[in-house]
């Protein structure tokens, strides 16, 4: 078989990529934890996300959901929703207490925004 395809390639030449913005590796290893809550079925995801980053914007590098299930198993109306958070210093190996510290303030805030339960 046989395919014929035109691209226009003007319009991809004309991309700005002033915007870009580049970071380089850190020396410094990143620590990542993982919760698990229960919540209002309509609670969007984003919105947890959101809350997370502005905890610290400095040592939170990172936050993304890697699971959501609705079932029987919970119950009507809920979910339970995990999250994957990255924690990183630009400029020192951060020490557990202070990730453990975070980690509870991050729960915490949860917890009360949006009256999560948090499963083990």
């Amino acid at each position: 078989s046989v395919a014929v395809m035109e691209l226009k390639l003007d319009s991809f030449f004309d991309i700005k990529t002033s915007n870009i913005k580049m970071n380089g590796i850190s020396k410094f290893p990143f620590v990542k934890r993982d919760i698990a809550l229960l919540l209002d079925k309509e609670v969007p995801v984003k919105d947890l996300l959101k809350t997370i980053r502005q905890i610290d914007r400095n040592l939170i590098r990172d936050c993304e959901v890697f699971d959501v299930y609705e079932g029987i198993a919970i119950g009507p109306g809920r979910k339970s929703v995990a999250i994957s958070i990255a924690f990183q210093s630009e400029n020192r190996t951060l020490k557990d207490e202070e990730v453990n510290e975070l980690e509870k303030k991050i729960k915490s805030e949860l917890v009360a925004k949006f009256k999560a339960v948090l499963r083990s």
